[in-house]
């Protein structure tokens, strides 16, 4: 079902405040696809965004916080127009490898990498070359 086709439905039944909510991506969406979900991994996900922005949405203009979980790699994506400094920087990726150690996925976090967030990324797969 399309969200636009959600959207009616909520209209038709006077759902007003659900025909309203804005798209939310699940957690899940921040595991890159082709890697099994784990759903034990995804409340630790949600742990380290809101991590993130408890240690510096007060300082800094944050417009959105993803953890995206890759191949043995977590990558911390941040979007501000601020720049971080690299003592920020290694306080994140050592509170990011101690959430997921405390949780039991510390060989998920043999590389954090902090990047610029980019929308949509947990889907992007390197391209494969076809031979007939």
């Amino acid at each position: 079902m399309s969200k636009a086709g959600l959207r009616a439905i909520a209209a038709g039944l006077s759902l007003g405040d659900l025909q309203d909510l804005p798209a939310a991506p699940g957690r899940s969406s921040r595991v890159t696809t082709g890697i099994a979900s784990d759903a034990a991994l995804l409340p630790v996900v949600d742990a380290v965004e809101q991590e993130v922005w408890q240690r510096l949405g007060d300082s800094r203009a944050l417009k959105a916080v993803r953890c995206r979980i890759r191949d043995r790699e977590v990558g911390l994506q941040i979007d501000t127009p601020e720049r971080l400094e690299p003592e920020i920087k290694a306080d994140l990726i050592a509170c990011v490898a101690d959430l997921f150690s405390e949780k039991g996925y510390a060989e998920q976090v043999t590389s954090v990498v902090i990047e610029p967030y980019k929308m949509g990324s947990a889907f992007l797969l390197d391209t494969v070359e076809l031979v007939e």
